[in-house]
């Protein structure tokens, strides 16, 4: 699959999945990330979440975010007026997916989006929270084009 002609501001949205992805900068994201499957009202059932749960998450997460990585490495946008084109292979989409869905799990916590942020109309605000906002909705379009393509 080919995303051509992509602009300066959708290159480097790109090259920002992985770090939005991982979120280790934001407790609001990790927690959203591995979120607690009881809420906190089976502290014992969430321990054992914890211990058995969270490692393979974690793998999980990894493995596909590798796969985006190894991508991203042939993906080389300039600083200029040119275009890039990111080329990706069929067979990756679903990791790709699945990296898209945890950066803007991850976006939306720590930027702590809610369904009206979501719903409203997209403006490129020039505070960090508009730009994160489009961000995520720009993921989103991503995620949309690549579930296209494997159906």
């Amino acid at each position: 699959m080919e995303l051509g002609e992509m602009d300066f501001l959708c290159s480097q949205f790109v090259l920002q999945i992985i770090p939005s992805a991982t979120a280790t900068d934001s407790p609001a994201a990790t927690r959203r990330l591995y979120s607690a499957p009881t809420d906190g009202r089976d502290p014992e059932f969430e321990q054992d979440w914890k211990d058995y749960v969270h490692p393979d998450l974690r793998n999980i997460f990894r493995s596909a975010q590798e796969i985006v990585e190894g991508d991203l490495k042939r993906f080389k946008p300039t600083e200029s007026d040119e275009s890039a084109t990111l080329r990706i292979p069929i067979k990756h989409l679903e990791a790709w997916i699945h990296t898209l869905n945890q950066a803007r799990l991850a976006i939306s916590a720590k930027y702590d989006f809610g369904e009206e942020d979501m719903t409203k109309p997209l403006s490129l605000a020039a505070d960090a929270r508009g730009l994160a906002l489009f961000q995520v909705n720009f993921y989103g379009f991503m995620q949309e084009c690549f579930l296209q393509q494997l159906d």
